[in-house]
């Protein structure tokens, strides 16, 4: 984004640009992680209709790992 933002304010604005190195971070610290989760929940409102045992045979994986994690 910086050469575009660069020829087109370059001339009337050049600070606008530097403002680029400022908004990337709030970007991937904020907006990205809310843009996943907001990602998931439409997919889960989408297909409501998932699998019980497959969601339970996935829980008792992730349990049967955090118990051998902490032994």
């Amino acid at each position: 984004g910086f050469p575009i933002i660069n020829a087109i304010y370059g001339q009337t604005h050049p600070e606008y640009a530097l403002y680029l190195y400022l908004m990337a971070p709030i970007s991937l610290a904020i907006l990205n992680p809310l843009a996943f989760v907001l990602m998931e929940i439409h997919k889960q409102r989408q297909y409501p209709q998932t699998d019980m045992a497959e969601t339970r045979q996935r829980f008792h994986g992730i349990k049967m790992l955090l118990e051998l994690a902490k032994s």
